[in-house]
C-alpha cells in the first residue's frame, strides 16, 4: 500500500560536492499518475557563485530494493552514482548574496517505477545552511487534466 505524501530528506548542512537520497517511497499498487512536478528551494552558506548548480535526481527502483546506481535510501551517496540516476533538474544560483532561499525551476518528470529515492547533489563550493526551514523538496502529482 502507498505510504503518507511526506518523505524525509535532509538537506541541512549538505557538504560541497555531497550527495543525500531521501528515504524510499512507495507510489503503491494499481493506478497512479506518473507525472510529477518538482521544486527545489535551498540556501547556501558563504558568498555564491552565480551559475553553480545544486542538482536533482531520481534513483527509481521496480522492486523497492534495488535502487539505481546501488544507492542507499536515506542516505549519502558517491558523485559516481549519479551516472545511473536520472537526472531530473537543478537549481542555478543567481546571486552571490549569502543565506537566501532560492528556488529552482518546476520541473515536470516522469517516475515510471513503484519505488523512488530522490537525491540532491550539491555541485557548488559552499554547504547548504544550517536552517532546517531553508531548504525542501517539494513534489506533487501531475493529472493531466489539471495541465
Amino acid at each position: 500500500s502507498a505510504q503518507v505524501e511526506d518523505v524525509i530528506l535532509t538537506l541541512t548542512c549538505l557538504g560541497s560536492l555531497a550527495g543525500i537520497a531521501s528515504v524510499l517511497y512507495d507510489l503503491g499498487a494499481g493506478a497512479k499518475p506518473a507525472l510529477y512536478n518538482v521544486q527545489l528551494h535551498c540556501s547556501l552558506t558563504g558568498t555564491n557563485i552565480v551559475g553553480a548548480a545544486v542538482e536533482l535526481y531520481a534513483f527509481c527502483s521496480v522492486d523497492g530494493t534495488n535502487l539505481a546506481g546501488g544507492i542507499t535510501a536515506n542516505a549519502a551517496f558517491a558523485t559516481d552514482k549519479r551516472n545511473n540516476a536520472m537526472p531530473i533538474g537543478q537549481l542555478v544560483v543567481d546571486q552571490v548574496t549569502t543565506n537566501v532561499v532560492m528556488w529552482s525551476h518546476v520541473f515536470p518528470i516522469l517516475i515510471p517505477t513503484r519505488y523512488v529515492a530522490l537525491g540532491v547533489w550539491n555541485a557548488t563550493t559552499l554547504p547548504l545552511t544550517t536552517s532546517g526551514t531553508a531548504h525542501g523538496l517539494t513534489v506533487t502529482p501531475w493529472y493531466w487534466e489539471a495541465a
